[in-house]
């Protein structure tokens, strides 16, 4: 079983998400004793309505002495900001209590927001998306995918014209096999390319459904998105 590790010295913690990529970061900095063996951050997987990470280890390695300095950070491809989340702030626990870290936002170069706007600061930036209202993001679907499975996954093709349906993972882990349109439906077949294992796993896939022309600032925002959310969990049968 593996315990919280205490700080030494810190710890610092803090937060990353780009969202152009849709990728988060998280990173924690301190010192710890160095008969702490194998100290690993990890994401709080029954940790929900918000973003939870454990930093913890096993006791061990008496005979080494010399501290250990941390710098970890763990990745994860997630949606933000969405509904009946903490999109503002991510939680680690350690041995040395709870730290609380804000998420700063970048990639947001060019996005027009209410006032005219391009460049928000950062600590505002969550209100002034969400004060956008150009797009819905439903709650995420579960899906479970065997290591030599497959994983079949579908949308409407909107009637609007112009429109557009688009498909997005990481292609590190995934890969599609085969794709199509059938009686107006959308389709794709994908599986694994890399299994993922410990932070890596799930997996995030996004099918993003697109209406109307999109046209570059100061023009009003001419398109609504619908991103629906699809968390892919890697299992051993």
């Amino acid at each position: 079983m593996a315990y919280l590790i205490p700080f030494l010295d810190g710890p610092e913690v803090s937060a990353l998400y780009d969202t152009k990529t849709k990728r988060f970061t998280v990173t924690i900095k301190g010192t710890i004793a160095g008969f702490w063996l194998g100290p690993t951050l990890r994401r709080d997987t029954d940790f929900f309505g918000g973003l939870k990470y454990l930093f913890e280890g096993f006791p061990g390695g008496l005979g080494k002495k010399e501290n250990i300095d941390v710098n970890q950070s763990s990745e994860l491809y997630i949606t933000l900001p969405m509904d009946h989340f903490n999109n503002k702030t991510v939680i680690v626990e350690t041995g040395s209590g709870t730290k609380t870290a804000e998420i700063r936002y970048t990639g947001l170069n060019g996005v027009a927001l209410p006032g005219g706007s391009s460049s928000p600061a950062e600590d505002d930036v969550v209100s002034k998306l969400n004060n956008l209202r150009i797009g819905s993001v439903p709650p995420p679907i579960k899906e479970y995918l065997p290591g030599d499975g497959l994983l079949s996954l579908k949308a409407r093709v909107p009637h609007e014209i112009p429109s557009s349906v688009d498909i997005r993972f990481n292609p590190e882990f995934l890969e599609i096999v085969s794709s199509g349109i059938t009686y107006g439906d959308i389709y794709w077949t994908l599986k694994w390319k890399k299994f993922p294992t410990k932070d890596d796993n799930p997996q995030v896939v996004d099918v993003d459904t697109t209406y109307g022309t999109p046209l570059p600032p100061p023009n009003p925002i001419t398109v609504f998105k619908v991103t629906q959310g699809y968390v892919v969990y890697g299992v051993l049968l």
